[in-house]
């Protein structure tokens, strides 16, 4: 039984890669960049014709995560219209050649950001940005098409991930480095309330979730919140002095909302996921092992 992978080299990919691999799926990474320990075969989603790669490995499991990674467009990027078509591509083309089960990553920018509680079943799809409109595009589009009815789809919409090998640019890392390195870090005011994630958490739900039978929507969330300004006051102690913390030096992004809490009723009874880390626990594992490697990059520059 054959998973195709995509969007391995990424921060959440490389996790559902390692679980995949730990426990000995046969697992086929496509794409443009080989996973060590996986079978790989190149593909160019967006320009590539994926058909003809599909037939020949019939796989019957697929796990699409690869989207653009390039923060400076994704939120609002003409780069969102291509990954819609690459991503109805690849989905047809695995329903085609015998496909049974697929997960696709949806977004929690998906839902209207003025309801607190963000249940799949319940909240209207509202997004605000270009990018939660290509996913709830490729959502409304994989549901209403009835060519693909007798493939079995589950609808991953991910809640803000954390981990220790994320993009410098992100929170907790900008957190971590700024704070081990004894500089300032500006924030916001830190008030937004959010349900954080840890990345191993999150690709062991999405592993669940492929190898469950639930279809449609499904939040892959904690059933608790945080605020940023309490998430990063535990990783800058563990990093090194939290007073190196600047809350409200940054402007909150436009329409960013107060808090949302993601409903997990979907993910806990019908999937059976439980979490490893609570919030504060992920958040402790995750500055560990960031400073741990940031360690080890140190050594090896000296080294050299």
């Amino acid at each position: 039984m054959t998973t195709i992978l995509t969007g391995a080299s990424g921060f959440i990919g490389a996790g559902v890669a390692k679980v995949l691999q730990a426990r000995g799926d046969d697992v086929v990474v496509i794409g443009r960049t080989p996973i060590k320990g996986l079978g790989f075969r190149p593909l160019d989603l967006l320009h590539d014709d994926p058909r003809p790669l599909l037939h020949a490995l019939a796989p019957s499991r697929l796990v699409h995560l690869a989207w653009n990674p390039d923060r400076a467009t994704l939120w609002n990027g003409v780069e969102n219209l291509a990954w819609v078509a690459a991503t109805l591509k690849l989905v047809l083309a695995f329903q085609e050649v015998g496909g049974v089960r697929a997960v696709v990553a949806g977004s929690s920018a998906e839902y209207d950001w003025s309801y607190e509680l963000l249940d799949e079943l319940a909240t209207p799809l509202r997004p605000h940005s270009g990018y939660g409109i290509a996913k709830r595009a490729i959502y409304e589009m994989l549901s209403n098409t009835p060519a693909l009815a007798p493939l079995s789809i589950g609808w991953a919409r991910i809640f803000f991930p954390f981990g220790p090998h994320d993009k410098p640019d992100r929170l907790l890392s900008q957190v971590v480095d700024g704070v081990a390195a004894g500089l300032p870090v500006a924030l916001s005011s830190g008030r937004q309330v959010r349900p954080f994630i840890h990345v191993d958490d999150a690709a062991a739900a999405l592993v669940g979730l492929l190898d469950s039978a639930v279809e449609g929507p499904v939040n892959i969330a904690l059933d608790e919140t945080i605020s940023v300004r309490d998430l990063t006051l535990i990783a800058a102690a563990q990093a090194g002095d939290a007073a190196l913390l600047h809350f409200g030096d940054r402007p909150l992004q436009a329409g960013e909302p107060q808090v949302m809490r993601a409903a997990v009723t979907r993910l806990t009874n019908e999937v059976g996921f439980r979490p490893k880390y609570s919030i504060r626990e992920g958040v402790v594992a995750a500055v560990a092992a960031r400073r741990g490697r940031m360690a080890g990059e140190a050594s090896y520059e000296q080294v050299r």
